[in-house]
């Protein structure tokens, strides 16, 4: 429909703040001027705009979209209506079963661990169900049910930078004290390790009008602190 746009982004200006309608723009209007009808009756969730109760794609016999010149019985919506009708029972037993499977072993790895020679992370997603529809009472009561669940098992690789345990030794009590209450996670690797001769260079690089000479106190008191360790690249698995 030319009426019609995306508005996924709607609501979206900040990580804590909450997603708003139904994710799309009808006739120019806000997302959450759009209405939901589940069987003729609203289905929204009126806090946040957004689809009340979803259902799965096999309860779904048929949906329609009116955009215009919709009449006062739908009420409250100044873009758009869209009205999803269920599948009922009938005479005749009928039903479904499906699954829809996605595994890493047929996705690529991600780049970040590509480059860092990390194996890529395992993700499983099972989506599966079952429909069932028929008479109770020939040509008087009919039934119609649909089930479905969604199973996720995932661990993705977290890649992150943190101070390296001679660094912290070499550091504060007060810093040292703070420190001691973490510990590193089961299962993480160390990818590189970064110096305190890179550190000053990387400072004498971007503020040329700084020394480095404090940047490399905190390194220790070798005849060579440039080669002491700063920081550590770290990588774990991670539930995602």
């Amino acid at each position: 429909m030319g009426n019609v746009n995306q508005d996924s982004a709607s609501g979206t200006g900040g990580s804590d703040q909450i997603v708003r309608g139904a994710g799309v723009s009808i006739n120019g209007q806000r997302s959450a001027s759009t209405d939901a009808l589940l069987d003729g009756g609203e289905n929204v969730d009126l806090y946040t705009t957004k689809v009340g109760q979803s259902i799965p794609l096999d309860a779904v016999s048929e949906f329609s979209v009116t955009s215009n010149n919709f009449s006062a019985e739908y009420g409250r919506a100044s873009g758009g209506v869209i009205n999803v009708v269920t599948k009922s029972g009938s005479n005749t037993l009928h039903g479904s079963a499906y699954e829809f499977n996605r595994v890493s072993a047929l996705t690529s790895n991600d780049y970040d661990s590509n480059a860092s020679g990390i194996p890529k992370g395992k993700y499983t997603r099972n989506q599966f169900g079952f429909s069932l529809g028929g008479p109770a009472i020939k040509n008087k009561l009919f039934y119609f049910s649909n089930m479905e669940w969604t199973r996720v098992r995932s661990a993705a690789n977290t890649i992150l930078v943190v101070p390296d345990p001679a660094f912290i030794a070499a550091s504060a009590p007060d810093t040292q004290a703070y420190f001691a209450q973490f510990q590193f996670r089961p299962g993480l690797s160390i990818l590189r390790q970064y110096t305190a001769g890179e550190a000053g260079a990387a400072v004498n690089h971007l503020h040329p009008e700084r020394s480095s000479a404090a940047y490399l106190a905190y390194a220790g008191t070798d005849d060579d602190p440039t080669t002491n360790p700063l920081f550590d690249r770290v990588a774990f698995p991670d539930p995602g």
